[in-house]
């Protein structure tokens, strides 16, 4: 099944530092304001205005306190023109800035209003940034961060651009309006070989790692409309090969990193989210879910929303700190957490519809007829009830097109996604939820659906010595779809095939139409997994570069199963008198716990890391099968 059609609508709702826009707006060349206001404040209009439209007014509430009410009627006229009729009469003008109008009293011309602006400057980790330029647009008045990130630029006009630039942080632009202190969050500018990647008991960057290994960033997940991490990461690192043994929701993958290692021990990759290692294989019980999803895949619970980053490591220094377990290579998943600013929503909701993209060409019902007619005659054979029940028993008139009526239906699909986020420089958190359903193309109300939940939590003593952070994520996942494929024989069946059902509703088995398609309709199969990942991380530094730091991790899956083969899904000729139920339960449990001790020290250009640490790991698993008739 191919994706054919999608509709995505994504919204994402913050609230942010403004930051000044390039593109030059001018108020005649800003078209489609419509108001309509009988004797409103200026300030009501304002917020109208910027309604529409990406200006933005800046004004005080005592510039406006002898303003005069304004009745307007203007339908899609430029801004030039709205403005004309708002400031007609009144004690005040405007001038413009970019995509800012900036409000004044008449009789007052803004060169002569400066101020002086006060402020700090810090980086999205709370830390102060010494060395930062401090400029204003459009002149040579500038200055530069101190240690503390403190900075103070004296006689700025109302209505300047300030400009925050360095060497390691991301430039930023704002407007000053004359306000006396300035605190500013600036993000850091990550080089390429810099950047920071995450390995067994630490991290490291890409100009110091010494083993083959790749990162794939939260941005290059979210681009991709899949619900499984596995299929986020298909044709993005060399030498990683997943397969997609099925396009249903929810289905296996065969995961391989540089190639096939082992003939009966596996090949399986080491997973591990969150420091705490992850099963690799799906809990199903084979005898219940040899069923479309193939077994379904480990990765499938988790929302890639809530996914940071995934590193695979590829060689021997992923060996030699997780042992055997690592033989076929690791894939490390770290999950999103909060990050120093002002509370920031994100809401992301898409929608699209699915369907067969390709179907194969089949013989309709009289070229079928003609086929088998002629073999009959090829091989000088007669036709009779046991051979040819197609064109003696059947109605030679019917035809079915099998691939439009078992997997001819639209998909539906609907992913939703909530986060919020933020915190100072000594606590940052998130919280998000998700929901993800996905229908079938089959005839009937089978679907695949899970519900996410992600929680995170970093704070530091104000002396950053001492830290602590939480991370936990709970998922549900449900899935109902056939425990057999139901396309298996419907490229072998007759176009002139009996109808499925009677005129009763019950499956038609008559006129030795054993092969009845829709015994996989009848028949039910469901698999509810729950699954949940917590990790906490304390750390102390006990003089300048020596930390004592330890890793508690638990992760729980759990599985339920049910199968349901009702009697009257058997053909009759068989002579069963009941029929079947089958039901598992599996559970498997591990945990973790990793005391570290760490000495860090940098002299010139050689960098020191000795690092102190052992592992404490167990794994425990439960099964209980369940056959009845």
């Amino acid at each position: 099944m191919r994706l054919i059609a999608c509709h995505r609508l994504l919204c994402t709702v913050g609230f942010l530092f403004i930051g000044l826009l390039k593109n030059d707006l001018r108020a005649e060349s800003t078209d489609g304001i419509t108001l309509h206001f009988e004797n409103a404040t200026l300030q009501k209009i304002f917020s109208a205005i910027e309604a529409q439209s990406n200006i933005r007014f800046v004004y005080t509430n005592e510039q406006l306190s002898d303003a005069k009410l304004v009745s307007i009627s203007a339908t899609n006229e430029s801004l030039g023109i709205v403005l004309k009729k708002c400031f007609q009469d009144q004690p005040v003008t405007y001038f413009l800035e970019d995509q800012y109008v900036i409000i004044r009293r008449i009789g007052t011309h803004p060169v002569e209003d400066t101020r002086e602006i006060r402020g700090t400057v810090k980086n999205d980790k709370g830390d102060p940034v010494m060395g930062a330029t401090v400029s204003v647009q459009g002149s040579e008045r500038a200055t530069v961060t101190e240690s503390d990130g403190n900075f103070v630029l004296k006689e700025i006009k109302i209505g300047a651009t300030i400009i925050f630039s360095g060497a390691n942080v991301e430039t930023y632009k704002t407007l000053f309006i004359g306000q006396q202190f300035m605190s500013i969050v600036l993000k850091t500018k990550v080089n390429k070989l810099e950047e920071i990647q995450v390995i067994a008991y630490g991290t490291t960057t890409k100009r110091l790692s010494t083993g083959a290994m790749n990162k794939i960033s939260s941005d290059a997940i979210s681009q991709q409309p899949v619900t499984d991490p596995l299929a986020a990461m298909e044709a993005q690192v060399p030498g990683l090969d997943i397969t997609q043994n099925t396009g249903i929701a929810g289905g296996n993958f065969k995961v391989r990193i540089r190639g096939q290692n082992s003939i009966q021990n596996g090949n399986e990759p080491l997973y591990v989210i969150d420091g705490v290692p992850f099963i690799s294989k799906p809990l199903n019980d084979p005898g219940l879910s040899a069923n479309i999803t193939g077994g379904g895949s480990p990765l499938s619970t988790l929302n890639p929303k809530d996914i940071e980053s995934i590193e695979v490591l590829k060689d021997a220094d992923a060996t030699a700190i997780y042992g055997s377990r690592a033989a076929n290579g690791v894939i490390m998943i770290t999950t999103k957490s909060g990050k120093a600013g002002k509370t920031k929503v994100d809401l992301n909701i898409s929608g699209g519809e699915g369907g067969v993209a390709n179907s194969f060409k089949m013989l309709n019902t009289q070229q079928y007829l003609d086929m088998r007619h002629e073999a009959f005659a090829n091989d000088q054979q007669t036709p009779d009830a046991f051979n040819a029940k197609d064109l003696l028993l059947w109605d030679t008139t019917r035809y079915t097109d099998w691939q439009k009526a078992m997997i001819g239906q639209t998909s539906h699909i609907i992913d939703a996604n909530l986060a919020i986020s933020g915190g100072n420089a000594n606590t940052q958190y998130r919280l998000a939820g998700g929901y993800y359903r996905q229908s079938s193309v089959m005839p009937g109300s089978y679907a695949y659906q899970k519900i996410s939940g992600a929680a995170s939590i970093t704070s530091s003593s104000a002396d950053q010595k001492f830290k602590i952070q939480f991370n936990a994520v709970y998922n549900v996942e449900e899935n109902n779809l056939p425990n057999i494929d139901p396309t298996g024989n419907i490229f072998s069946l007759p176009p002139d095939a009996p109808p499925a059902y009677d005129s009763i509703g019950k499956l038609n088995f008559s006129n030795g139409y054993s092969q009845n398609p829709y015994q996989t309709f009848v028949r039910t199969y469901s698999s509810q997994t729950e699954n949940l990942i917590t990790d906490a991380l304390f750390s102390y530094q006990m003089i300048e570069g020596l930390f004592l730091k330890s890793n508690f991790g638990y992760s729980s899956t759990h599985l339920n199963e049910m199968q349901l083969l009702p009697l009257s899904s058997f053909d009759p000729a068989y002579g069963l008198s009941s029929g079947f139920t089958s039901t598992s339960t599996h559970l498997f449990d591990t945990w973790i716990v990793e005391p570290q001790l760490e000495y860090q020290k940098s002299i010139k250009n050689i960098k020191l890391n000795v690092l102190l640490g052992a592992t404490f790991n167990q794994n425990a698993g439960q099964s209980t099968s369940l056959s009845a008739t």
